[in-house]
């Protein structure tokens, strides 16, 4: 659960280096009291990525002891926590099931009563409060005031919006898909309560990314049920499609912001097709290395804002070489973790490519944990019955 909530960006947001350095801290001690093991994989990944970061270190003249450290901590913390935690991606997905039940409270009592999340907000400690959005100078642009209480973030000018315990709406809704996409890459592909909870928590989302992710998830969920699921996708797109018609933040939304591109009044907040724009800029500059960690200022920025393309951004400053063997890494484990089917791991990763349009989550301790999963030799343990599945224990086998 701490790398979930380290992960979040939004629990100890003031804190946010000191949690995850805990974090790390916590799962190396105890992942050294299991034995210490470690994977090939994930050594060989963090040799090559010292590799790359020497390279553009030597190549630029700077080196960043401060930001090579939050790198290759987030890096490590995940890696602990798979000889910490018996069954990783199963509890990622308890925990996210059982936060989001207990945030379910909050989000229905501002949505029948919206002032009392105003009210919440002015009586939560500074500390615990933060309102994001990109720093120029002393100029702070672009967000909204919100609190975390561990278990749901609070904001009152979005309090229609389901921010559940991460950063906002979109991020929950990613991190919900993806617990409800390892439930069904385990076969749990019913509609039975965690699903049921996990489907509602993205719709409560009322997100762009979310809704389409939404509706790709419902729709191979509903393709899995025979003849009567294909009768039901076929009623349900008229609907879904005049639905994302007449709904302001979805076609209309895309559409606008694709037609608008770039223009230097964005230079306060980038749309995401507007940072991708930019980000191929410098991509093309370094399309194989990267432009490294940090990407400076270029020609067409007196000030480089922030990308809010989670794509774009990382394959901009990790290059093609890195980019691809992190996916390969993604898709390799996922398939040796769970046992599925190509097709159903293609599905997680188009779900992992709609949300990296807009969230950088590649570089999340979780995202670390994702990727190194399967290749984690265990040794053989009865599987554990699952608290919040009705089903009883999961269908993995003991060993993954």
């Amino acid at each position: 659960m701490l790398v979930l909530l380290a992960s979040s960006r939004a629990a100890f947001s003031n804190f946010a280096d000191l949690f995850t350095l805990f974090v790390a801290m916590l799962s190396g001690v105890v992942w050294m009291i299991r034995g210490a093991r470690v994977m090939p994989a994930a050594i060989i990944f963090v040799v090559v990525s010292l590799v790359w970061v020497a390279v553009h270190s030597f190549l630029s003249g700077v080196v960043s002891w401060t930001t090579y450290g939050g790198h290759f901590l987030r890096m490590l913390a995940g890696i602990f926590v798979l000889g910490a935690v018996a069954r990783p991606l199963e509890l990622m997905v308890t925990w996210v099931i059982r936060l989001s039940l207990a945030g379910f409270t909050i989000y229905g009592l501002g949505l029948a009563a919206p002032g009392v999340i105003s009210q919440l907000h002015a009586l939560t400690p500074d500390a615990f409060t933060m309102f994001g959005g990109t720093l120029f100078g002393e100029t702070l642009t672009s967000g909204w005031p919100r609190a975390n209480w561990i278990f749901y973030t609070l904001a009152p000018t979005r309090w229609h919006q389901n921010h559940g315990f991460m950063w906002e709406p979109a991020a929950y809704a990613m991190i919900c898909a993806f617990a409800l996409w390892y439930r069904m890459l385990q076969g749990k592909l019913g509609f039975d309560r965690d699903n049921l909870i996990l489907l509602v928590a993205i719709a409560s989302t009322v997100s762009t990314t979310g809704m389409v992710a939404l509706a790709f998830s419902l729709g191979v969920l509903l393709l899995h049920h025979g003849m009567f699921g294909m009768i039901a996708v076929m009623l349900t797109l008229p609907w879904v499609g005049l639905f994302f018609l007449q709904a302001e933040f979805m076609i209309d939304k895309i559409v606008q912001e694709f037609q608008a591109g770039y223009s230097p009044h964005m230079q306060w907040s980038l749309t995401r097709a507007a940072s991708f724009q930019l980000d191929m800029q410098s991509f093309s500059q370094a399309p194989l290395l990267g432009q490294g960690i940090v990407i400076e200022a270029s020609h067409a920025l007196k000030y480089r804002p922030p990308s809010n393309n989670g794509f774009s951004d990382y394959l901009t400053r990790y290059g093609l070489v890195m980019s691809t063997y992190l996916a390969a890494l993604f898709i390799i484990s996922t398939r040796a973790y769970f046992r599925a089917r190509v097709l159903m791991v293609l599905g997680m990763c188009m779900v992992l490519f709609l949300f990296s349009w807009s969230e950088k989550y590649f570089e999340l301790p979780l995202f670390y944990v994702m990727s190194f999963a399967g290749f984690y030799n265990r040794r053989e343990t009865p599987p554990e019955p699952d608290p919040l599945d009705r089903q009883g224990a999961s269908r993995l086998p003991a060993t993954a």
